[in-house]
């Protein structure tokens, strides 16, 4: 018999978890999943769905997550963040809203669900 390893099997189960979360939500309510560069052209209040990896946490609350294409920062919901933030290089997937600051004009994203992998 073959011995497991931890690290794999929590992979697979994180897998089929975030798998079986997103199976469940409403699909009327699922909006396109997109790249960063795409959605920080968007107008302010679009609802978006992107998957990228933690580049830094810029506050208690928000990281910055970058896809390949470009990065944004996203404000996430306290209930939503894990005990000891989210680390560099953590793969996640936001869905949210699209928020452009008034000062600066620099995109941010406001966090509605928050799915990442260790």
């Amino acid at each position: 018999m073959r011995p497991i390893s931890l690290s794999g099997l929590l992979a697979t189960l994180s897998y089929f978890l975030s798998s079986v979360l997103w199976a469940e939500l409403p699909v009327g309510e699922e909006p396109k999943r997109t790249s960063v560069q795409e959605v920080i052209q968007k107008d302010d209040g679009t609802q978006v769905d992107i998957t990228g990896v933690v580049l830094r946490q810029v506050g208690p609350r928000t990281v910055l997550v970058h896809d390949g294409t470009a990065a944004v920062e996203v404000d996430i919901p306290p209930d939503q963040v894990p005990e000891g933030g989210l680390k560099p290089n953590v793969r996640i997937r936001i869905r949210g809203e699209l928020v452009k600051e008034d000062e600066t004009g620099n995109p941010e994203l406001d966090a509605n669900q928050v799915f990442w992998s260790f």
